[in-house]
């Protein structure tokens, strides 16, 4: 006597296969509602880096420089004509 296809051992390959693509379903409509978000969200929405997603970009074999620090900025005041001669505007006061 042949024996047919084992419907029960099916039947748990199909189950686990759909449950295993409604979860990926699930993570492809999460992403899908970020990217919407990020794109058409307002601006406080909007993505913006942290210090530990940009600590995770890959490093390349090279030689890390260091920018240069520019120098202080050199302030000097000069006295112009004018400022040692300043004096007070004594023709507009009129003495009644």
């Amino acid at each position: 006597m042949q024996q047919g296809p084992d419907y029960k051992q099916l039947y748990e390959q199909q189950s686990l296969l759909v449950e295993a693509m409604q979860q990926k379903l699930a993570s492809v409509t999460h992403q899908v509602a970020e990217l919407q978000r990020l794109v058409f969200g307002s601006k406080t929405e909007k993505f913006i880096p942290s210090v530990l997603e940009t600590s995770t970009q890959l490093e390349l074999d090279m030689p890390v420089e260091q920018p240069a620090k520019p120098a202080p900025p050199k302030y000097s005041r000069s006295p112009t004509a004018d400022s040692s001669k300043r004096q007070t505007p004594t023709a507009s006061i009129r003495y009644v």
